[in-house]
Formats: C-alpha cells, structure tokens, sequence
C-alpha cells in the first residue's frame, strides 16, 4: 500500500504541552500547574443565557461570519476596551476559538515561500499552522533582559524580501510579557517600511495588570495591515464553548470567510448567543478574575524570590516564565524529575520553542490554595495572641517582628483596652511601621490582643486591606484562603457592608452575623459554612480576656505559660516565654484566657483528648536568618553543624547509640533487610544510604518512594529494619 499520509503533517511535532499531561493524568495526587484554562466558571449569566438559547430551540446555522448580534456587540467591545473600529458586516468573522482565527488568516494571506516571523518562545501552534500553508518561519529569540519583549532591533535584523507576516502576540503565552503603547509605536515604522502584515493575537488582552492593553491596530498606519485575533477562552473563562473571532481588512477578511464557511460553516449557535451576555453584562466578573489573577501573581513572583529562583516579572496573561538554569538541567529534564519527585507539572521552555531553553512555565489558573501546595506553602501571614497580666502591645509587636518572613507588606493588633473595647492598629509595610504609629494610637493599658502580618492574597496593600478585620462585636485575623467568599457575601447579603477587599472579612461578617452571645456556638455555625484553608484568632467585643481560636490545615501553636496565654502560627513567637507548647488540633476550638487554654471539638463539648505538650530545645538564633538574605541559604549553610548535632549525641565510644532514643541494639542485630522510603530529594539521600551501607553490611537494601510504596506488597516481616527519611512532611504523612 502507499503510503497514504501527508509528510508536511508527519514532519509536525506533537505539542509539548500534552506529554507531561499525559503523565499527571494517570498520577496519584499530582498536581498540574500547566494548562492554560482559567479554574473559574463561565459567569452565571453567560451560562443561563447559554442554556435558554438551547431552551428555545436556537440550535439552528447562524450567517457564517457569526450572528449579526455578537459581531455588533465584538465591535462595540473593541472599540470602548482598545479604541478599535471595525464594521461588523464586513471586516468582523466569528470563529471556532482563536486558534481557528490564526490557522484562517495564515492560509489566507500566504503564498508557497513566504516567511512569518515568530517570536519565541510563543504559543505552540504558530509555527504548525504556519508550515500547514506552506510558509516558512523565521524564528526571531527574544531575551528575558529584555522581558521576551520584542525589539526595533531584532524584528530589523530577521527580515529579508521573503519575509509577509509577522506574528505577534501580548500579553504572551508563555511568558506573561507585555508591550506597551511606547514600545509598538517602535516596531511601526520598520513593519510599514518593509510592507509586513501583522497576525496580533490578542486573547489575554483582558488580564493585564500594569498598562492598560494596547492593541497594535490602534496606531496610525496599522489598522489596514494587521488582523486581530481574540476571543471568550480567557477573559471570560469560556474555553470549551469554543469561540473567537478575527477583524481585519475587507479585502483579507472576504477570503478568511470564504474559507471558514468551506471548513467550519459557522461557530456554536448556542456559544454565539452566551458570547452577546457576555460582551454586554460581564465587566464585573472579568474584574474578579483578573484581581485573583494579579493576587495569585504576586505570590508566585515572591515566592520564587524567596527561594532564590530567577524571574522576570510578568504583567500579563496568568503565567510566569522563571528561569532554571543555574540547576544545571535542560528544560525538559527539570520539568520531568519535578513532576516524578514533587508531584508538580509543569511546562518546559523548550515546548514553546529554542528559545525557551532553561525556563518553564507556570500557570497560575489555579486556586491560591493549589498554588500554595504545588509550592510546598500552605501558609503565608503571621499570627499572634496573647491574654494574660503583661502587657499586650509589646508582646504582640515583638512576635510579629519574629513572623515577619510570613508576610511583609502590612501588619496590625487588635486590643482590649481597660475599658473592655477593642482597638484596632493597622499599617501598611514592616512591623515596623506598626510600631512606630503604636505608639502614637496606644493611650491606655491593654492585657490581651491578636497580632497579624500580612502577605496580600486577597485585596491590595492598603490599610483597610490589613488584619485585624471588625464586624460588629467580632474582631478576628486570619491565615488562609476562604474559597467560597463569594458565595458567603451573596448568602448573608454583605455586599454592602464590607469595606476591604479581602476574604477575611467575609469570615469576619459572616461569623458576626451568627453571633448571639455564644461564641463557641457562632465559631462552630461558621466552620460548617467554609471552604478552604485557614487559622483564625478571634476576640469578641463582649468577652474581655479571651481569645478564640480554630484552625484547618494551616498552623497554630499555643501555649499556657505563668506570663499569661499565647497562640501563634509559628513557634519562633512563643519562644521568648516558654519551650513547652502544644500544637493546635485541627477542627477543634481553642478559648485563651489569661492562665488556662480550653480545647473543645466541633461536638458542643470539651475534647476528650488534651493535646500532647511538647517540647522545644533550640533557640531563636536558630529560627531567624542570621544575616543571610533567604531561608534557603541559611539552610545549605547550617547543614553540617546540623549533621554534627544529629549524629554526635548518638554515638558513644565511637560506635553508634541510639539508647537515648529507646531504640536496642537488638533491633539492629537481628535485622536481616533495611528498606529506606522517602520522597523527591530525600529519596536521593537515601540512594547515597543505599550505595554506603550495602557494602559494609552485606544485607539487602531497597529504596523505595513512599508515594508508590502505599500502593504495593513490601516484602518485609519482623526482621525488617523500615527508615523513613522525611524532610517536608510528605512521607510521614503518606506512610
């Protein structure tokens, strides 16, 4: 038989993206930070709308460049969103996404021959569709000095007499970069000089977050040589309705119908219809979602910045594009041992050309609190209480001082003063700051108070935006992430009422609303109503002295102590007072009053089981930074003193003891196997254990990773000698 298929499409490399996808599908617990899909619905009523035009039978062809409806009102869009002006009848057609906009416009306007210019790394299907109408592309690699923006200078250098169109794309896929007005109205001239047509995908065009979009058809000279490329995926969270749209010239856009009508025939009808609610009614929820969008950003960005990855910062589309380069890993390799090791998939750079060679890309479509368990952080703000006979502000102010490297950028205290009302002290930046406006706020004496620093999550940095949050008698401060806010503020009607930003509030206004007079009672309603992770400290205007406390997921540590009551979201606050505390149990409330620590469940009554006291027996050196400029660092460095102190108190006339730890040595004598089970680089030591001890002992010794090791049939008995290795927790917590 003949061979029957095209080698122009064999020659195709299958898109980069999909492989790792292929791998997360089929993995356990893996978590996907690649896909470029937006995790929110499609707003309520773009959805009803959709339904009701099914409702009503109105799944008929629409006109094949689209209802005459949708492109009146896409033109409308344009034109109050970016200062464009197309006619609807003639220079607009509605598109199955934008990718068949793309595909349209290429084999349209190219001959056998011609060069597209593609700025890399770019989205991975410009230079298929450009090779499937027989152009040629001309790859032009954009530097991450100069934010992958393209330049006057490199688009003059790439262009020859062959070269007809150039792809452009802003706010990018991958990188997140922009180009603002300024930097377009720079490529102008070479582009009109050398008598180019611009393809100017602009499907992000609505999640910016510096510069407002600038689309390039605006400038003078352009309009006429540039088709624009957009559509509902991203801005309004419609990837599978499957619609888009490409304007343009008459005379190209003529040929782009006619060959959409020969393929396609015309876009979803009901999609069509939703698209015109969305276009007209829908500003609101893109604003939400673009606020989520900068929230998540903004984490991300100083996230890898405190563990000393590399990143340009990006203010567009909802990816980063950090660089990897100093692992000493390709691309590929990196992306491949972070998904098996860390159960995290992500993009390598190389899936989106040459250039991308030592970057991978993160998507941040995903809950902040995905995010926040793909990056091994589940917890970012600082919290402090305390009630007893000492003062409360200095307390408080120097705990949060400790908490500081949880979040930097506001702080506050709340305090009952001797009066039993409470005080709020909030401001923006260092714990600093809050000091020195402490002492011009702070008249009386105070005995009990909750402190809070704050990385902002939800809502700007802006005093209103800090913790503490009031609503009627409640004062509360919180670590976490309230995912079904939304639906807490149209519930309890509070749209009216909030004055910040921030889901924090939500749980202040909605636990003052079932406040009556039981806090216990009003704290347990609460937790039934929430999503999410979160540790709260919450003081009641009628309940002077005492603090409440519950958490789920996030951290709390408590102590009862002579001084006074303390509960925190890290040791290193407690450790001035005391080295016995207790960490707090999750879905459990705790009530701190000045001398005793009340631990209740969600059953409306004590907690049978106290939690256990536990000690601690290093200091404050040991906690902060001691001068280096992240954690991470202060890590690599402390490794040998802390091998020094792990080992030395085991070992006695130089051979090992570990009698302090009530293991025998009769354990050892008899083992006639070790198996070694840990996860991502502590299964690596346990490798270097491995190839050490094998020799010398002439036992067998398996490594095995404990997330596979769950699932099978060990071979091991009583002679079997099990180490766990856990460095974040993960293997304890699967074993």
């Amino acid at each position: 038989m003949r061979n029957v298929l095209s080698k122009k499409i064999v020659d195709i490399e299958p898109s980069g993206i999909r492989k790792f996808f292929d791998v997360v599908s089929e993995m356990p617990g893996a978590i996907s930070l690649g896909v470029g899909e937006p995790d929110f619905d499609t707003p309520y009523v773009v959805r009803e709308e959709g339904i009701y035009a099914l409702e009503q039978g109105k799944t008929y062809y629409t006109a094949n460049a689209g209802l005459k409806e949708l492109r009146e009102e896409i033109s409308i869009y344009l034109n109050r969103k970016y200062g464009l002006d197309y006619e609807p009848d003639k220079e607009i057609v509605v598109t199955v996404g934008g990718s068949e906009g793309i595909d349209l416009a290429l084999r349209c306007m190219i001959n056998p021959g011609d060069e597209v210019l593609i700025p890399q790394p770019c989205f991975v299907s410009y230079a298929p569709c450009a090779v499937m109408a027989d152009a040629t592309p001309v790859y032009i690699n954009l530097k991450e000095e100069n934010e992958f923006k393209l330049t006057k200078e490199e688009l003059a250098a790439s262009i020859t007499d062959k070269t007809k169109i150039l792809m452009l794309a802003y706010p990018s896929n991958p990188t997140g970069a922009i180009m603002t007005k300024e930097e377009l109205e720079e490529l102008v001239p070479i582009i009109i000089e050398h008598d180019l047509y611009v393809i100017s995908d602009e499907i992000y065009s609505e999640l910016t977050y510096d510069n407002k979009h600038c689309s390039i058809a605006s400038l003078p000279g352009m309009k006429e040589r540039t088709i624009v490329i957009n559509g509902f995926s991203k801005s309004f969270a419609m990837t599978g309705w499957r619609l888009g749209y490409a304007c343009g010239p008459k005379n190209i856009m003529e040929q782009v119908l006619k060959l959409h009508q020969f393929a396609i025939m015309c876009a979803p009808t009901n999609s069509q219809f939703a698209a015109v609610e969305a276009l007209r009614n829908c500003d609101d929820d893109v604003d939400k979602m673009v606020e989520a969008y900068n929230q998540r950003r903004r984490f991300l960005i100083h996230q890898l910045k405190e563990i000393g990855i590399e990143c340009f910062e990006p203010y567009g589309a909802f990816y980063i594009f950090p660089c990897i380069k100093e692992f000493g890993m390709t691309s590929d390799e990196f992306a491949s041992r972070f998904l098996q090791e860390e159960k995290v998939a992500v993009v390598p750079g190389t899936a989106f050309g040459d250039s991308g060679e030592g970057f991978i890309r993160i998507s941040y479509a995903y809950s902040l609190e995905k995010l926040k368990i793909a990056i091994g952080e589940n917890y970012m703000c600082g919290i402090i209480g305390y009630t007893g006979p000492l003062e409360a502000p200095k307390i408080l102010l120097e705990g949060l001082s400790c908490l500081e490297y949880r979040g930097y950028d506001s702080a506050g205290i709340a305090l009952c003063m001797e009066d039993s009302k409470i005080s709020l002290i909030k401001k923006i930046g260092k714990v600093k700051n809050l000091e020195s406006y402490c002492k011009q706020q702070i008249t009386g004496s105070s005995h009990s108070g909750i402190g809070h620093t704050r990385w902002a999550t939800h809502g700007g940095v802006t005093d209103v935006n800090a913790h503490p949050h009031r609503a009627g008698k409640v004062v509360l401060i919180h670590n976490g992430i309230i995912e079904n806010y939304h639906a807490l503020t149209e519930q309890f009607h509070l749209q009216k009422r909030l004055i910040s930003q921030t889901d924090s509030e939500v749980a202040a206004q909605t636990l003052n609303e079932l406040y009556h007079g039981d806090p216990l009672v009003a704290i347990r309603s609460l937790i039934q109503l929430l999503d999410g992770s979160y540790s709260f400290c919450i003081m009641f205007e009628d309940q002077p002295g005492a603090i409440y406390a519950i958490r789920n997921i996030s951290p709390l540590v408590a102590a009862s102590t002579p001084s006074g009551s303390l509960i925190a979201s890290d040791l290193t606050a407690l450790i001035p007072y005391t080295r016995q505390y207790f960490v707090v149990p999750e879905q459990h409330i705790v009530k701190l009053t000045p001398y005793k620590i009340h631990v209740y469940n969600l059953e409306d009554s004590f907690s049978k089981d106290y939690p256990e006291i536990m000690s601690v027996n290093w200091n404050m050196d040991a906690a902060m930074k001691n001068g280096f400029p992240h954690f991470m660092l202060k890590e690599i460095h402390e490794q040998p003193q802390a091998m020094r102190n792990t080992i030395l108190p085991r070992i006695s006339k130089g051979l090992p003891d570990f009698s302090d730890d009530g293991i025998s040595d009769s354990i050892f004598e008899q083992c006639n196997q070790v198996q070694i089970i840990a996860c991502g680089t502590a299964m690596y030591a346990g490798m270097v254990a491995r190839a050490i001890m094998q020799p010398i002992l002439k036992i067998p010794i398996t490594v095995s990773i404990a997330s596979e090791f769950r699932y099978e049939e060990p071979l091991i008995d009583q002679k079997s000698l099990v180490i766990i290795i856990s460095q974040s927790g993960e293997t304890v917590d699967t074993l």
